[in-house]
């Protein structure tokens, strides 16, 4: 550090400087405001979370401190997290708080629980939800009716009674098309918060996908057009919006919101485009709030989108998890800025000639402000000197650098002579220069990733009635933990009778478990059917799905079927085999699918019905399914089975 010509001096980063290819002087003026920040944060949806709640203590709450922990890790401003619905929603479903219209229950899923500890640890964090699908029952079928205003009121006032969560915004269908009835909606919805007592709770609307803006430019319908529509929506939010936003968006009057962006991921390219929208986001879009999906990546990385997180976190059994370079990338700007500071305009906020970003933000006591450069597009280093105006502090100036090798270190400090300084960038970095102090790294070390244990086997009894088993990831239809009519302890029972309104593709309801490497082994359960015309199977070797619009699993299951009066086994959609059996409901039965190279073993009741030869899929996690009715398993077993050479899989 060297002062020179009254400006004290600072090369930023590693290694050799080289001749910069830009020398840029800006301006620090608090007299050039911007808008006013409203935080970075994350949403916790399609069952991206599933798996966390299953880890063991003290990887748990390490975890959650790296989300959530002010000065530790990402310390995350904002959650946002789905309005259960039970269908699939991207990697499986949630549960709902209202299976029917006299139902009601607060305690189902694990999205109450994680927002009681992003609040534990940052009491200030904003809450947010939204509603991906919802159960059948809601308007006869219909989203946009009052049911569903309703259901999104019972889900806020249930969260504030049983759990203390407030509430702070709302939204309304994500990623829906935008039309007349849909924003006739957002303001029935809107009279109906208010109609019960929750004028408080804000609405970021339409959540439309790639970069949708219909709800400010539509000319028939948008809120430029419709003052109680414009009245109605507080923010107005769109998915994936490219760091980009029309002029009708910037000029409406409205806080500009991505309301869902990324995907995080655990590569070093997730962190660098990360850190390339949290600045160009407001820089070229003005929007003042960044949602990433999602937090974490706790679901089995054979479902779509996977490794969507800030970090991973999918194997509770061997309590590994990974803090990706995405996690300090978030924490340039959330250990630095909080919401209610403003951005700094006068160039101060803005794209950089050489490649890269700036913005500038000041707190709301004017005593601190934060810079905050990505040059992860620059070819050369930059020379920018900063001169301080208008009684800006001129206090020092702390400086953090993130890289590929090197993540979220504090590298020296500046201190401003005669008002300015100057400082050199180094291409693909991302710093923070701050007056702020007391960011920390946390640094807690998982334990080392281990494969799924077998044998294993889960008999149900050790959960509460109604709750999801460990490991266990429902992608359609619920299963939860129910007391057997014969008195003979606990089962699992999937209780959806009809499929709700639909987000995505779904097929039959069926449950995940396991391990994505897992060969030749064994899958059985005792099964019972609870309705004529139902069935009920066990499922094996489930490989990657294609999700979205394709719900098909792909891998084996062995069924039984009171329809056809037989066993049968498929490969995904393709019948391999069938026999004739008398399959009574409310009867129990086992099912076992053995899986050993290419040969299909397949046991009813502990006869061999089958040993079918087929090669279409060769490894996968396991799974429990039926149709859309009641049905019942119980005493789930996985098995290693050897392979001729004598070698066990997993």
């Amino acid at each position: 550090m060297k002062t020179l010509s009254r400006m004290a001096f600072l090369i930023l980063g590693f290694g050799c400087l080289t001749a910069s290819a830009w020398v840029l002087d800006i301006t620090l003026d608090p007299h050039q405001p911007g808008r006013i920040f409203e935080g970075i944060g994350a949403v916790s949806a399609g069952a991206s979370s599933r798996l966390l709640i299953d880890y063991p203590e003290p990887q748990r709450s390490q975890i959650l401190n790296y989300l959530f922990k002010p000065n530790y890790g990402a310390a995350l401003q904002h959650l946002k997290i789905e309005i259960g619905g039970e269908v699939n929603s991207t990697d499986g479903t949630e549960p709902t708080h209202m299976r029917s219209r006299t139902d009601l229950n607060f305690t189902r899923g694990y999205e109450w629980w994680l927002m009681q500890q992003a609040k534990t640890r940052n009491p200030n964090i904003t809450l947010d939800c939204l509603a991906w699908g919802a159960p059948g029952w809601i308007g006869n079928g219909n989203y946009y009716s009052q049911d569903m205003c309703d259901y999104i009121v019972s889900f806020i006032k249930g969260a504030q009674k049983t759990y203390g969560l407030t509430f702070d915004f709302t939204g309304t269908h994500n990623e829906a098309a935008l039309d007349a009835t849909s924003t006739a909606w957002i303001k029935q919805l809107r009279s109906t918060l208010n109609a019960n007592g929750l004028q408080r709770v804000q609405l970021v609307a339409a959540d439309e996908w790639g970069a949708a803006w219909n709800i400010v430019t539509n000319a028939s319908y948008g809120l430029l057009v419709d003052p109680a529509l414009s009245n109605a929506v507080a923010r107005v939010g769109t998915h994936y919006p490219q760091q980009s936003s029309p002029a009708a968006a910037q000029t409406c009057g409205k806080f500009l919101w991505s309301s869902e962006d990324g995907i995080g991921g655990s590569k070093w390219a997730a962190a660098r485009k990360l850190g390339k929208l949290f600045n160009r986001n407001y820089v070229t879009g003005k929007m003042t709030a960044t949602e990433i999906w999602s937090p974490i990546t706790s679901y089995y990385d054979i479902l779509a989108a996977h490794d969507s997180g800030l970090m991973r976190a999918n194997t509770p059994w061997s309590g590994n998890y990974q803090v990706a370079p995405a996690i300090w990338v978030t924490a340039h700007t959330t250990q630095f800025a909080f919401p209610g500071w403003r951005y700094l305009e006068g160039g101060a906020s803005a794209m950089l000639p050489a490649g890269g970003s700036i913005v500038a933000l000041e707190s709301t006591n004017h005593s601190d402000y934060s810079i905050v450069v990505e040059t992860f597009d620059a070819t050369n280093t930059q020379t920018l000197t900063f001169h301080l105006t208008n009684g800006l502090s001129t206090a020092a100036l702390h400086v953090w650098q993130t890289t590929r090798t090197r993540q979220f270190v504090n590298i020296g400090r500046v201190t401003p002579a005669g008002g300015a300084f100057t400082c050199t960038f180094q291409p693909e970095s991302i710093y923070t220069l701050t007056t702020t102090t007391g960011q920390a790294k946390g640094s807690p070390l998982p334990p080392a990733a281990t494969p799924f244990p077998l044998p294993f086997k889960d008999d149900f009894e050790s959960y509460a009635s109604g709750k999801t088993p460990k490991y266990f990831s429902d992608q359609a239809g619920t299963f939860e933990t129910f007391m057997r009519a014969d008195g003979r302890g606990q089962c699992l029972r999937q209780v959806l009778p009809q499929p709700g309104i639909r987000w995505t593709a779904e097929w039959q309801p069926y449950t995940l478990i396991g391990d994505a490497g897992w060969g030749n082994y064994g899958v059985s359960a005792d099964v019972l059917i609870e309705t004529n015309g139902g069935l009920a199977f066990v499922m094996g070797r489930l490989g990657k799905m294609q999700g979205f619009s394709d719900a098909l699993p792909r891998g084996y299951w062995l069924a039984l079927n009171n329809a056809t009066a037989q066993w049968e086994l498929y490969a995904a959609s393709n019948l391999l085999a069938s026999g004739a059996m008398n399959v009574a409901t409310n009867t129990w039965h086992n099912l076992r699918l053995a899986m050993q190279d290419s040969s299909l073993r397949c046991y009813v009741d502990d006869t061999l019905v089958t040993n079918f030869a087929d090669s279409a899929y060769s490894s996968g996690l396991a799974g429990l399914g039926c149709g859309w009715h009641g049905a019942q398993f119980a005493n789930f077993t996985l098995r290693p089975l050897r392979r001729p050479s004598g070698k066990i899989d997993n």
